[in-house]
């Protein structure tokens, strides 16, 4: 499948045009048919639990570096973001721009800019350890194919990083060999997260590798390893910071109230020098977050949000900025409840997922690669597979249609384990 999207989809130079139908009628076909492999992935993930390990291993690596290769070679098909965050990288590294003072309008006669710019006027929005890595790639290149390529390398590095600390999450869980392939293939294999985290290469598997690190070290009792691979990927995404609050608890936990209390000032201070020294290159101002403020104040619906974000966007009081205020809210109510009943991969999951589904008027699939990892150690494979159907044709199809089909597979899915569930019983009685 990768390689007809790579054949068919990316020898278009950028496919999200949106004055051009004809890639995106092609873009519809394409989802469509990933979303059905996802029946297939869903059988091989089954047969992978139950053949010998070093075979079901071997096969999982094998089919995941071709579509790796074949997602490596396609230019970005269903995002801007990395065309855009590259031109701005180039107007640093070749005219000394500050990119967060930078809309990528001022840098469109530079050959890298895109024909059609959707977010022409908005500066860069995301931290600075982006930012640097993307400097250096473009200090190193000047052909716009080449920088693809070496994000998206980086982009295979994190996700096979992220998938050992996963497996090694799973070992320390108890979990059998088999169970730990199947889990992995149900990844590796996902249509989702190859075309998020290798097609358009978006910095979210960073923040994927920086969950399953942080959560990795939480298991063994690093928490202040822990707290630092979450400050980390903070600097890619901010908005990771609230989930430091987990292994912050346990570490005054640990260690005590004082202790404790110390340690995390120590290394929230760190943090604060780091961030100081990872602006400096653009300067410690204010005006460096001009982007993220419109990112966050002004940006509006995108074409598929869940319902929970829809129930608060129909109450007449509830702006852009309040369903967001609400969502977060929410997120961080349930990260307290899940630090207070002691269910820390809970906490490291449900409050974003809680997030997602109430204040993202603004969402997107890659938003997914923050929860779908650790979640796949919670949820059924089917179900995972069923919540991936709308992050792989979130944009394609009505969202009122997504939502029926997504609830309502998971609906027969869930009738279906209840009923399995009970003959046992019947029959046991």
């Amino acid at each position: 499948m990768f390689v007809l999207h790579a054949v068919f989809l990316g020898q278009h130079r950028f496919v999200i045009n949106y004055s051009d139908d004809e890639p995106l009628s092609r873009l519809h076909l394409f989802a469509g048919l990933f979303t059905f492999c996802l029946v297939p992935l869903w059988l091989a993930a089954r047969a992978a639990a139950r053949i010998p390990p070093v075979t079901s291993l071997s096969i999982i690596m094998v089919v995941f570096g071709a579509v790796s290769l074949a997602a490596i070679l396609t230019g970005p098909t269903r995002s801007q973001d990395l065309n855009l965050n590259l031109l701005l990288a180039k107007g640093f590294t070749a005219y000394g721009m500050n990119p967060y003072q930078t809309a990528p309008l001022m840098l469109q006669k530079d050959p890298w800019s895109p024909p059609s710019l959707s977010w022409s006027g908005q500066p860069m929005t995301h931290g600075p350890v982006w930012v640097l890595l993307l400097a250096s790639i473009t200090a190193c290149t000047y052909s716009l194919r080449m920088a693809f390529v070496l994000v998206k390398l980086t982009a295979l590095v994190a996700l096979a990083a992220g998938g050992i600390f996963l497996w090694k999450i799973m070992a320390l869980q108890g979990r059998a060999v088999g169970d730990r392939a199947g889990v992995l293939a149900i990844l590796a294999w996902n249509p989702f997260v190859l075309q998020t985290a290798l097609v358009d290469a978006h910095n979210d598997v960073l923040i994927l590798v920086a969950i399953l690190a942080s959560y990795l070290c939480f298991l063994t009792r690093r928490y202040r390893l822990s707290i630092m691979a979450l400050m980390l990927g903070g600097f890619v995404k901010f908005a990771l910071w609230p989930l430091m609050l987990v292994p912050v608890a346990y570490l005054v936990k640990e260690r005590g109230m004082h202790r404790g209390a110390v340690c995390a000032a120590v290394l929230l201070l760190s943090g604060a020098v780091f961030a100081s020294a990872l602006y400096a290159p653009f300067g410690l101002s204010a005006k460096n977050f001009a982007g993220l403020t419109e990112e966050v104040m002004e940006r509006g619906w995108t074409s598929f949000y869940w319902p929970g974000t829809a129930l608060l966007g129909s109450l007449p009081w509830m702006g852009i900025v309040q369903i967001r205020v609400a969502g977060l809210l929410m997120g961080l109510l349930v990260l307290g409840m899940c630090i207070r009943w002691d269910r820390p991969l809970l906490g490291y999951t449900l409050p974003y997922a809680v997030m997602l589904f109430f204040g993202s008027p603004s969402f997107h699939p890659w938003y997914g690669l923050w929860v779908a990892p650790l979640a796949s150690l919670l949820i059924a494979p089917a179900a995972l597979l069923i919540l991936s159907v709308p992050l792989i044709v979130d944009e394609l199809a009505p969202r009122w249609a997504l939502w029926i089909v997504t609830f309502g597979l998971l609906a027969i899915f869930g009738v279906t384990r209840l009923v399995r569930s009970r003959r046992p019983a019947s029959a046991g009685g």
